[in-house]
């Protein structure tokens, strides 16, 4: 083993891994957790009720004159809006159409994908028609998932401040406190997971993997840095065997 030297890569890691220890340990376990928690539930809740709660939205009719006008307005910009759809025409309509705005075609065929899987039915429509309702179909579905992450967020707000009561109770505030610096360790580690991650795919870029390879000494036998040691651990490789591939 060669001379120990510091890296800039490792102190970086050590010093956010610290700092989550000390943040939890002075938010304390339950705030820590709460945030964790309404995090994941929020993201959850959020992608599961977007298409319902979007979908009812749609169907409310609020934004029927805003469609109308899309449809117009597309219909004004070229003839080819004015096009009736079928399934055999509607990919290359949509995107002979959509060419006009300068939208890539791998948009556009976003665009198609979405529009067939919550409008199956074109019934006749134009072009014009079937893009202006799934435009604001995807307006609805991402007003609705907003909507719920900030619903989730003000509950967990309120939850927030009954806990806030608890930890004036002196030993529920040591106990909370304390257990707030492992689950900070905890986040500590999963920050440092997710660096060497990040200077793993970093240092398969040609151009970024002589630069780093420097800054953690990776290929100088005569230095052994914490970066260096803990890219050799090849985490990457440990997390593709575990999830087995």
């Amino acid at each position: 083993m060669g001379a120990f030297q510091f890296d800039v890569v490792s102190i970086i890691l050590l010093v956010g891994f610290i700092a989550f220890v000390v943040i939890g340990a002075i938010q304390g376990f339950f705030k820590v957790l709460i945030d964790l928690g309404s995090s994941i539930l929020s993201a959850i809740v959020s992608i599961f009720l977007a298409k319902p709660v979007g979908m009812f939205i749609y169907n409310t009719g609020c934004f029927t004159k805003a469609i109308d006008k899309c449809t117009a307005f597309l219909i004004s910009k070229h003839s080819v809006f004015e096009s009736v759809i079928t399934s055999e025409n509607k990919h290359e309509l949509i995107e002979k159409g959509l060419d006009h705005f300068n939208v890539p075609s791998v948009l556009s065929g976003v665009l198609s994908s979405i529009g067939e899987k919550i409008m199956p039915e074109t019934n006749g429509e134009t072009i014009a028609i079937f893009l202006s309702n799934t435009l604001f179909v995807v307006a609805s579905i991402i007003i609705a998932g907003l909507l719920m992450f900030a619903l989730i967020n003000i509950i967990v707000f309120i939850f927030k401040l009954f806990v806030k009561k608890l930890d004036e109770i002196k030993f529920v505030r040591k106990l909370n406190h304390s257990l707030g610096a492992l689950i900070g360790a905890v986040n500590g580690c999963i920050f440092v997971l997710a660096g060497l991650v990040i200077l793993s795919l970093l240092l398969l870029i040609p151009p970024l993997h002589e630069p780093i390879g420097n800054l953690i000494a990776l290929n100088n036998d005569e230095v052994f840095t914490i970066g260096k040691w803990l890219y050799e651990l090849d985490i990457i490789g440990w997390i593709l065997k575990i999830i087995g591939l």
